[in-house]
């Protein structure tokens, strides 16, 4: 006959085991929080300076349509 155990939770908040779930998911996080922050850093950058807009001495419009 098999013999089933059957342990129920523990009711004052402690897990059996370590906690290294908990240590991983803050290494990623904190891994994705600086990624996020080395892409944005350019992006501020640029955001502050000045646009550059090349103006051009002479600009030929041709008012006259061609005559059909």
């Amino acid at each position: 006959m098999t013999t089933i155990v059957n342990t129920p939770p523990t009711t004052n908040g402690e897990t059996n085991g370590n906690n290294m779930s908990g240590i991983v998911m803050f290494v990623v996080a904190l891994g994705a929080l600086l990624l996020i922050v080395y892409m944005l850093v350019p992006v501020v950058r640029r955001s502050f300076s000045a646009p550059s807009v090349t103006i051009p001495d002479k600009v030929d419009v041709n008012i006259n349509a061609p005559k059909q």
